[in-house]
């Protein structure tokens, strides 16, 4: 079962194994001093302690990743989106796209931003539109970026945009 830090975590924790590696090196220089090997001996000893630190602050995970595909078609040539996933009962914006072309193929993480479907919010004429396109692993979800396929926006998900 893999194991993933918290996003507050990550940074410190990346910061102090950098620290300890510089001490590391530092230690290794060739001038052989007694205080050196002190040193390096503290600095093993601090990744050990630290690795098992690390382990408090982890989160089990069954999958790490499971990547789902999204096919999307516009009858323009410039398209700007934005995927809303819900956050505490609020949508809330996770990436604005811009499509180039007629056709884009997006990868999704299902566990992390997917787990209830993923939102699309575009404009149509000035107003705000949405869709829900339910995802799951099994297939290859598409949908095809014209009015008719969206909804008129609530104000959330407009408050989401803003």
């Amino acid at each position: 079962m893999p194991y993933q830090f918290l996003d507050l975590i990550l940074p410190y924790a990346i910061l102090i194994d950098l620290i300890l590696i510089g001490i590391l090196w530092l230690s290794t220089k060739p001038v052989k001093q007694k205080h050196q090997s002190i040193i390096y001996g503290l600095a093993v000893l601090a990744f050990i302690v630290f690795s098992f630190f690390k382990l408090l602050f982890t989160v089990p995970h069954p999958i790490a990743s499971t990547p789902v595909d999204l096919e999307i078609r516009s009858n323009s040539t410039y398209t700007s989106l934005y995927y809303l996933t819900d956050s505490k009962n609020e949508p809330k914006v996770f990436w604005k796209d811009h499509i180039i072309g007629k056709v884009k193929e997006q990868s999704f993480d299902l566990e992390n931003s997917l787990p209830d479907g993923l939102t699309i919010a575009c404009k149509f004429d000035g107003v705000w539109y949405f869709t829900s396109i339910p995802m799951n692993i099994e297939r290859v979800s598409s949908i095809v970026i014209e009015k008719s396929n969206f909804e008129i926006a609530q104000p959330e998900i407009i408050n989401a945009i803003d």
